[in-house]
């Protein structure tokens, strides 16, 4: 991600404060796919989050992982719109 560009973290709205401050990144506290949708037509285009949302998120979000952080029950997936990942090419 661009170092000025904002992530939405959903529902972990603790990180919220440590993020910023040990990242130096801007972020976005969301809470519902509403705040999602307005956040990604909008604002930003990555979104934070347990990987365990993803199921009920991701599709009707359209949402891709970008990369995958820790394992098991506190695993993190960073996502982006599908429209907004890069193309990639199938050539050999």
């Amino acid at each position: 991600t661009r170092p000025d560009e904002i992530v939405a973290l959903f529902g972990l709205r603790p990180l919220a404060g440590a993020i910023p401050y040990y990242g130096d990144r801007r972020v976005r506290a969301i809470e519902s796919e509403a705040q999602a949708r307005r956040f990604l037509a909008g604002e930003g285009h990555m979104i934070l989050m347990r990987a365990g949302d993803l199921a009920r998120l991701g599709p009707p979000l359209e949402l891709t992982v970008v990369e995958r952080f820790r394992s098991g029950r506190r695993e993190l997936v960073l996502t982006q719109m599908a429209a907004d990942a890069p193309a990639r090419s199938t050539a050999p």
